[in-house]
């Protein structure tokens, strides 16, 4: 289950603008005998966002994403990232290279670019009523032993 919302905080002209965005994702485990949400993951985000072009917008953001669970089981990351979109009638490039910061909990969070990387490629074609999309992340860096790709 997955819940979003975006909401502009500060429009600065027809072209710049400060949005807050929050995205609640949860896993629930149906095939257990008492049925309950394995993991939920929190990250709200503030982000300004220029439109360069009608087929070219950039994005400055800051990101949490966390778990919001304590003592061991807590898994939580804050990140800077640039974002590039480029796109067309039927199709869209995203470029999005991000920064980590580190906190205060490296014992638990110091490698997570080490599996999760410095950025993401996303690349999606629309083809009547269906969008197909590819995203790939950490292969090139990590010489092809550890990343993702998901295709939709």
């Amino acid at each position: 289950m997955q819940i979003s919302f975006q909401i502009p905080v500060l429009n600065l002209s027809n072209k710049d603008s400060l949005h807050f965005a929050y995205t609640q994702r949860s896993f629930w485990q149906l095939y257990t005998t008492s049925a309950y949400f394995r993991e939920t993951n929190y990250a709200p985000e503030l982000f300004f966002r220029h439109l360069v072009s009608k087929n070219f917008t950039w994005k400055l953001s800051v990101l949490h994403q966390s778990n919001g669970r304590g003592s061991e089981l807590q898994r939580g990351w804050n990140r800077l990232y640039g974002e590039a979109i480029f796109s067309g009638t039927h199709w869209m490039v995203s470029f999005k290279p991000w920064v980590v910061f580190k906190d205060a909990d490296k014992a638990r969070n110091n490698d997570i670019t080490h599996f999760l990387g410095n950025g993401k490629i996303l690349l999606a074609y629309k083809l009547g009523s269906n969008v197909f999309s590819l995203m790939t992340r950490n292969n090139v860096q990590s010489n092809f032993k550890r990343g993702a790709e998901e295709l939709t």
